[in-house]
């Protein structure tokens, strides 16, 4: 069996940045800000789990950009990986390092400072020694790192130089601070074994504190009033040997959702201080944010720049399909892919085996279906007779499948003819063929080619391109469906078939791992069983009105809208634990987690706003669903609260509960 490659813990990647650039999609560098907003205000990089948060910090650090530079020369991708570090200002044209990425993660262990340390300002202070301590020793370990020197072994060939005028006079008074010492700083330079001897020492009193079995005097334990780090790496220059370093410090803080609230709060006052010169990014996942702004999206007035990676990549989007994803996703899988494939003489990229094609007998089975179909209606309604005459007259499509998708549409079109007026349905004349003509559109065949799906099990899930839609601009999901359809290929290879996934092959494998993200639900997500309750209620609902015989919201509907100003509603009530409590948990749980998608700007038609509540697209095939975006029905708050109570008494999507939608036209 091949290795699956898609199957590799981030932690193997960790230790290995060569291994780490082969498998980076290049095209997520797309979403960043230009250069004159990368560098000189915070950037807050936010996401459900899995976009890609670590991955973009992680370019910028030392070891990624120097395996960028030393690779480029006989690797295309790595040049062009290259080019763009340039642009952003990560590399200068020489190849050298022009910023200095400084990872600090901020994980769960800063939240024991509030479980076992002390209260009020006494807790802040004690937070910002711990996290000032750990910022200059992962900056030590980066300057290290970019000069290819060895740490700790040669601290002592690293000094911090303080710049000139008042900025530098600030970084002299922070280096006090820090060092906890009172006189001048000798020689106007701070050791790298200072730093160091300081940074632990701060780090060990704090955690020797948290680790004591009797009560803390906290009052009396000397803290930091602010993050003196900001102002020594901000105001200095750090030096190896004596002569100073080109590259500018660049601060990521990742994971601060694992923050608390007031952590994340207390970080980001730091942070968004103009008076910081230093360079700072932050990586968070949507559950850190309250609700108001992940349900509105409402950031206006902050003073520092967001990049929604699941929006900002759907930037440039035409017709439902993001483009620029797919390219992305698939370079991933393809680079990936590449040597495990390489391995038993595979010449052919990843997407390449996922064909695409389908076996000509069943399309002539869904051909002779559609024909049939259209036929017996004609006969119960003989007003479309010169329509079917002029169906069958004309030349048929080469391709099989555009085919039996142009008569399924036919089938459409007559069910809405018979829908219409009856002044229509009998002044049916010469005309008719051209407005059958008119009638048709892109949407309308591609219902037509889901509805064959569904009528004669002809496979609808495949190709490079649906499974870049499944991922709903999500990196780990679509490396965890990349990885059950690599699966199947080690298998044929294995039973010697080939590693080529027929379209039925992989149409099985997707519905299949469908099924297996509904089922995770409950137990992936924080108030599981009403997320799962609120994701049936729009796919039922969903499901219900894309099978309508007219199609009427061609291609399909895979998601609901509420008014706009109903989401402050929402809010108010779930603070309140009112009756939208429940639907608020859910939600915002949803949302938070990538299960449901929401419209980063309000939707205008009927004379209203609405915030378009869309499935995550991997839930769709379980239910027979379109990937297509822009399909949506209007609710109100007020139904879908009482949908979800409805469903959550009942255990399911009742019919009670399904009544409880209205049209509002």
């Amino acid at each position: 069996m091949l290795a699956n490659p898609f199957r590799v813990r981030y932690t193997e990647q960790l230790r290995d940045p060569a291994a780490f650039l082969r498998t980076f999609g290049a095209e997520i560098l797309d979403i960043l800000p230009s250069p004159d907003q990368l560098w000189s205000k915070l950037l807050v990089l936010r996401s459900a789990p899995g976009a890609g948060k670590t991955s973009i910090m992680r370019l910028i650090t030392p070891d990624s950009l120097r395996a960028t530079v030393d690779g480029a020369p006989g690797d295309e991708s790595l040049r062009q990986l290259k080019d763009d570090l340039v642009a952003l200002g990560a590399l200068t044209r020489d190849g050298e390092i022009a910023r200095l990425g400084i990872h600090v993660g901020v994980g769960r262990d800063y939240k024991s400072l509030v479980d076992l340390g002390p209260r009020g300002p006494a807790s802040q202070k004690i937070f910002f020694k711990l996290l000032d301590a750990r910022i200059i020793t992962k900056s030590l370990e980066a300057v290290l790192a970019a000069a290819n020197l060895n740490y700790p072994t040669d601290i002592d060939r690293v000094t911090l130089i303080p710049d000139t005028g008042a900025e530098g006079e600030e970084a002299r008074e922070a280096a006090r601070q820090f060092l906890s010492i009172s006189g001048e700083i000798r020689n106007d330079t701070i050791t790298g074994d200072d730093l160091l001897v300081s940074s632990r020492n701060s780090e060990r009193s704090v955690l020797r504190l948290l680790d004591s079995l009797i009560p803390v005097d906290w009052a009396n334990i000397q803290g930091h009033a602010r993050l003196y780090s900001l102002s020594i790496l901000g105001n200095s220059s750090f030096a190896i040997d004596g002569s100073r370093v080109g590259h500018a410090p660049v601060l990521l803080f990742d994971d601060v959702h694992e923050l608390t609230a007031d952590q994340r709060e207390r970080l980001y006052v730091e942070l968004v201080d103009r008076r910081v010169r230093v360079a700072r990014w932050i990586a968070e996942r949507k559950e850190a944010v309250e609700d108001s702004e992940l349900l509105t999206g409402q950031t206006a007035g902050r003073e520092y720049e967001i990049v929604l990676i699941e929006d900002a990549l759907a930037n440039g989007q035409r017709g439902g399909r993001t483009v620029r994803v797919e390219r992305f996703l698939s370079n991933i899988a393809n680079n990936r892919s590449f040597a495990p494939l390489s391995s038993v003489s595979i010449a052919r990229t990843f997407t390449e085996l996922l064909a695409d094609d389908l076996e000509e007998g069943s399309i002539t089975r869904a051909l002779n279906t559609a024909v049939y179909r259209v036929e017996h209606i004609v006969s119960e309604y003989p007003r479309f007779d010169s329509w079917l005459s002029a169906a069958k007259e004309r030349d048929p499509d080469p391709s099989l499948v555009a085919e039996a998708v142009r008569w399924r549409e036919y089938e459409i079109l007559i069910r809405r003819q018979l829908a219409r007026s009856s002044q229509t349905l009998f002044d049916f004349d010469d005309e008719s063929v051209d407005l059958a003509e008119k009638l048709g559109s892109s949407s309308t065949a591609a219902a037509a080619r889901l509805f064959l799906s569904k009528d004669c099990g002809l496979p609808y899930y495949l190709g490079p391109t649906m499974a870049a839609e499944l991922s709903s601009r999500n990196v780990e999901q679509y490396l965890g469906l990349a990885g059950d359809l690599f699966d199947l290929m080690s298998t044929s290879v294995a039973l010697r078939r080939g590693a080529t996934l027929t379209a039925i092959e992989q149409d099985a494998r997707i519905r299949r791992t469908s099924r297996d993200l509904w089922d995770a639900v409950v137990r992936r997500v924080n108030h599981g069983e009403e997320v799962r309750r609120l994701l049936e209620l729009i796919a039922e609902r969903a499901r219900e009105e894309t099978y309508r015989p007219t199609a009427p919201y061609a291609p399909g509907v895979t998601g609901l809208a509420v008014p706009f100003s109903d989401l402050s509603v929402l809010n108010e009530g779930a603070r309140s634990g009112g009756p939208a409590a429940r639907l608020g948990r859910a939600l915002t749980s949803a949302v938070a987690n990538n299960l449901i998608e929401i419209s980063s700007e309000p939707v205008k038609t009927k004379g209203r706003f609405w915030a378009v509540l869309s499935l995550n697209r991997l839930l769709c095939p379980a239910y027979d669903l379109p990937l297509q975006r822009g399909g949506w029905r209007e609710t109100s708050i007020r139904q879908l609260v009482g949908m979800l109570e409805a469903a959550m008494v009942s255990g399911g999507v009742s019919r009670k509960a399904e009544e409880l939608i209205v049209d509002i036209r």
